[in-house]
């Protein structure tokens, strides 16, 4: 009976990552599985809920459930052939299979999930995942265990093996997988696509180990700091740790990044440092021992604002330790938020602990010095034109969206914002409009760090995101042996995707007290793959004296691609005097798309 209420409740949850989509004051279930090892780190049997204390925010909690998985031994084999596997095509299969009530099918297992996220790799390092996961599941892989391979390509997550432990069907299309672009910049979309597999794992309730494989994990910058938590929420809902293998031969230093804290925030690894990739695999499918499957009715579920619910468990007679993730974020009433007038809405999404990212947001702050003191602060708000095509009214020309966000600076509000933007519908109705949707916004701010957390909200559908960027506003006052320089704008589009054939734009300001100096000062933008310099421009001179008021001496330059392959690239920029002997130099990574 437990069992069956485990399963039906697991499958509730596939619903929405919120721990299940709350529509009124329905009270809502949490699965927790907890080790329990002793001696040895020898797991410990034979415990019922009466051996745990189970504390949510310091409110005791009865347990409702509580079933030992034992993953150090294979199960006998279980009745029946395995799902059928999907064609050897590269094509979609809507999602794997769910439990059936009652059922065993999982129980006993490890069950491992092999994702290959193409747009995070580069070819040479899609074919290195693969052939490291061909060696796992040929040489590696246990009686016990049960392997997903699951893919992103064509802007979709694709089921392309239900679990299983057949090892020829799980090679056969590993090796099938077929490389798609040359890598993805930033890990927003990332991100999206790990909350998409969560959910698609999420009709079984057993724990589940996804690894996600990726190139050059350390430097992928994160567009908006909002992603990480709905990654987490969707994992811990679902019942998933997340690790994350760098599939680069020799990954370089990095920065702790988006990557590093999910898999720390889901009871992941973070494995970044190169070297033999099956051996990574292991360590994660070793680090997946026998378990306590705990479930229980959270006391808290009058309130689904998507705060964090800090738990903890114990044994009462103690004398083990114990292993567990330290909470989970609540449920949102769903049907409240979208019945909400507007500004009711707005306020809402601000005010929420949980992150909001229905709509894909991406955003550039730049900044232009107008005195040594004050800067003028550009915001541009980019959204797929596709959002158009979402809004389900019919007979209407124009759709509206909503922007409330606050700019802050050591958690004290500088500068507010409150804005709507109209839009115009599509010719066709539900026709996709290729043309992205994009909003600009300035502030005049002083130098120094701030925070912008931003709301956008579709008026007609509903859909919302809450975005948030931390952004620095640099002083225009002079500093010995560097030239003070504004923000480096790559056109035409602030995603810094540019397709093979296409011209890059870049321009910026440079700050001069004199124009004597201002005419000595060149611009030049240098391309990098790794360390190869593969392509530089000439040195560009300033165009003009510098503005009376605030120094600025325009510089702009337009980059060929056309002879460049498709791939990742490091732009550089570098601002000089030869005369002064002063400098500045900017960098960012950029990808040449493929031509389609």
């Amino acid at each position: 009976m437990l069992r069956v209420l485990l399963v039906l409740l697991a499958c509730l949850m596939g619903l929405d990552e919120a721990a299940s989509a709350q529509f009124g004051p329905v009270a809502q279930f949490v699965p927790m599985a907890v080790t329990v090892t002793g001696a040895g780190g020898r797991p410990v049997e034979g415990l019922t809920k009466n051996d745990f204390t189970l504390l949510e925010d310091g409110k005791s909690q009865k347990i409702a459930v509580c079933e030992f998985q034992d993953l150090r031994h294979a199960p006998p084999p279980r009745e029946g052939p395995d799902p059928e596997p999907p064609p050897d095509t590269m094509v979609s299969v809507r999602e794997l299979t769910q439990e059936r009530p009652g059922s065993r099918m999982f129980s006993d297992r490890r069950l491992l999930v092999l994702y290959f996220d193409l747009s995070l790799m580069t070819v040479a390092d899609q074919l290195r995942a693969q052939a490291a996961a061909v060696k796992f599941v040929r040489t590696q892989m246990e009686a016990v265990d049960k392997v997903a391979v699951l893919a992103f390509y064509g802007g979709d997550v694709h089921v392309r093996a239900d679990f299983t432990d057949d090892r020829d069907l799980l090679a056969r299309t590993i090796r099938d997988l077929k490389p798609d672009s040359e890598g993805g910049l930033g890990a927003d979309l990332a991100l999206e696509s790990l909350r998409s597999v969560s959910r698609l794992v999420a009709g079984v309730s057993e724990r589940k180990s996804l690894i996600c494989f990726g190139s050059h994990l350390r430097q992928r910058g994160l567009n908006n700091l909002s992603s990480v938590q709905p990654a987490v929420l969707a994992a811990g809902s679902s019942n998933t740790s997340i690790s994350v293998i760098d599939a680069t031969a020799s990954p370089g230093p990095g920065e702790e990044t988006a990557f590093l804290r999910l898999a720390a925030e889901t009871g992941g690894k973070a494995l970044l440092d190169g070297g033999d990739l099956s051996s990574k695999i292991v360590a994660v499918e070793q680090a997946a021992s026998s378990y306590y499957l705990l479930g229980y009715y959270s006391t808290n579920s009058s309130k689904l604002d998507g705060g964090f619910r800090t738990v903890a468990i114990s044994l009462k007679d103690g004398g083990a330790s114990l292993g567990y993730r330290r909470g989970y974020y609540s449920g949102i009433d769903y049907r409240k938020l979208r019945l909400a007038s507007t500004e009711e809405a707005l306020q809402m999404l601000f005010h929420m602990d949980a992150p909001w990212t229905d709509i894909p947001v991406q955003a550039e702050v730049d900044s232009f010095s107008l005195d040594p003191d004050r800067s003028r602060v550009e915001v541009t708000i980019r959204m797929p034109g596709r959002e158009r095509s979402l809004v389900r009214k019919s007979g209407i020309e124009r759709t509206s969206f909503d922007f409330l966000g606050e700019v802050t600076r050591e958690d004290k509000l500088v500068e507010s914002l409150r804005d709507t933007l109209e839009v115009k519908m599509p010719e066709v109705r539900f026709q996709e409009d290729p043309a992205p949707i994009v909003y600009h916004h300035s502030f005049t701010l002083a130098p120094g760090a701030y925070t912008l957390r931003l709301i956008v909200r579709n008026r007609e559908s509903g859909r919302a995101t809450v975005y948030l960027t931390p952004f620095t506003v640099m002083s225009g006052r002079a500093v010995r042996g560097q030239i003070p320089i504004s923000s480096v704008v790559l056109g035409p589009d602030i995603t810094h995707v540019f397709p093979q054939g296409s011209a890059m734009t870049v321009s910026l300001e440079a700050y001069e007290p004199s124009a004597q100096t201002a005419r000595q000062l060149t611009a030049r933008v240098t391309l990098y793959r790794g360390t190869n310099k593969i392509f530089e421009t000439l040195a560009v001179p300033a165009t003009g004296p510098p503005d009376a008021n605030s120094h600025a001496v325009p510089l702009a330059l337009q980059v060929p691609l056309r002879a460049l392959s498709a791939g990742e690239y490091r732009c550089e920029v570098t601002v000089a005097d030869p005369a002064g002997k002063r400098s500045a130099r900017w960098e960012a990574p950029i990808l040449i798309a493929p031509e389609r």
